[in-house]
């Protein structure tokens, strides 16, 4: 079980997916069969976190409270931060300093998916790491889109871009940061960027500066979708469709993340399973029960 707390960040106005974003939230839109957010609150807990703070704004937190609530039923706590104002994810990471109170954490962005077979191995990789900062990295066909980090012939970092127009590197900086205790005191330090933004690139560079960046690539069995606009939303849709046909195996939900980590109890899951209401998701993980019996957690 990871030492580390979570952050789930999310914010950002959805103008890319404007107008299926008039109204909701993007990380409430549904991604095949659950909303985004479930998707990566599911990789949190799979890696066994426990505490999770929950960023969003003031107007849309009610929403948030109503999906997720206090997290008992998963095993794990939520609580919950405004960012008045939408200044970048290094001012939300900023906004956790007192909660995490020295805390190594991961930060997740809530609209990032995160499939694959080695993905549990590259997250305890990552988690294994004390110092420093540790970032998955994506080879994409359109770094101009990203934030991209260039590597050396041995994959270490030797500089960091924030959507360059013209790339020197294939490689874009994925939402998922797995940073020291000292990450939200640093980005509180950091200076606005030229469009007033405090930029989670300018953090990632303090760390690239210090020789306390590492970079993890997501090879070919990971798969990575920034689902900020509407054609990464829909491949990630169909992806996931595709695979749960082929297999027979959804995506981890945060319910089977949960059982799987030792959150909950016997009884527990019982009475997790009892509050779904009747349909596929519910009878999915009636079958999982049979296949993956819940664990009690260690006092």
């Amino acid at each position: 079980m990871s030492t580390r707390k979570g952050i789930l960040l999310t914010g950002g106005r959805g103008d890319r997916l404007y107008p299926a974003t008039v109204g909701v939230n993007k990380h409430l839109l549904p991604v095949w069969d659950r909303p985004l957010l479930y998707y990566p609150l599911a990789t949190l807990i799979q890696l066994g976190i426990q505490e999770i703070l929950v960023i969003t704004s003031e107007h849309e937190r009610r929403s948030f409270e109503t999906l997720l609530g206090h997290g008992a039923r998963w095993g794990v706590r939520f609580s919950y931060e405004t960012q008045a104002e939408a200044l970048g994810a290094a001012h939300a990471l900023g906004l956790a300093e007192d909660w995490l109170h020295g805390s190594p954490c991961v930060l997740a962005m809530g609209d990032n998916i995160f499939a694959g077979e080695r993905l549990n191995e590259l997250l305890r990789a990552a988690d294994r790491e004390t110092e420093g900062c540790t970032l998955f990295a994506s080879r994409v066909d359109n770094p101009q889109n990203y934030g991209v980090v260039r590597l050396d012939q041995n994959g270490r970092p030797t500089g960091l871009e924030e959507k360059p127009a013209k790339p020197s590197s294939p490689w874009a900086v994925t939402g998922l940061c797995f940073y020291d205790g000292r990450a939200a005191t640093l980005a509180q330090q950091l200076a606005p960027s030229g469009r007033g933004e405090f930029e989670i690139s300018d953090l990632h560079q303090t760390y690239l500066q210090e020789g306390a960046l590492r970079i993890l690539p997501l090879g070919p069995a990971t798969s990575w979708w920034d689902c900020g606009n509407l054609m990464q939303l829909h491949d990630a849709a169909t992806a996931l469709r595709a695979r749960e046909i082929e297999t027979g195996r959804k995506f981890p939900t945060p319910e089977e993340a949960a059982l799987r980590a030792g959150h909950l109890s016997p009884e527990a899951w019982t009475a997790l399973l009892e509050r779904l209401p009747d349909g596929p998701y519910r009878r999915y993980h009636a079958l999982l029960a049979t296949t993956a019996a819940p664990r009690r957690t260690a006092a």
